[in-house]
């Protein structure tokens, strides 16, 4: 998800914003901290906050609580559990 993940997400969730005529914010503009001083507030893009600060922290925390409740023995079983779905004929499937 984290190298192949966000191209499609931003795609779909611009696709439903306009096909609901929701205002979709330009990733080159600068975003704007709500509650602090502009002056003092770091100069990031609306693309470096949503992908770095939202996107790859919620990644790593669903990765973490994965973590904590899996065991690696748990882990590789719903791996392989997952090779079995018929997604793109068994793609992932591997003898």
């Amino acid at each position: 998800m984290r190298e192949n993940g966000w191209d499609s997400l931003v795609g779909e969730t611009f696709s439903y914003c306009v096909k609901h005529d929701i205002d979709v914010p330009n990733m080159d503009d600068l975003f704007r901290t709500q509650g602090r001083s502009q002056r003092k507030a770091q100069k990031i893009t609306n693309l470096h906050c949503f992908r770095v600060e939202l996107f790859y922290a919620i990644l790593d925390m669903q990765l973490k609580e994965l973590s904590n409740r899996f065991n690696k023995t748990n882990t590789e079983l719903l791996l392989c559990v997952a090779c079995l779905c018929p997604n793109d004929s068994f793609a992932a499937f591997d003898k």
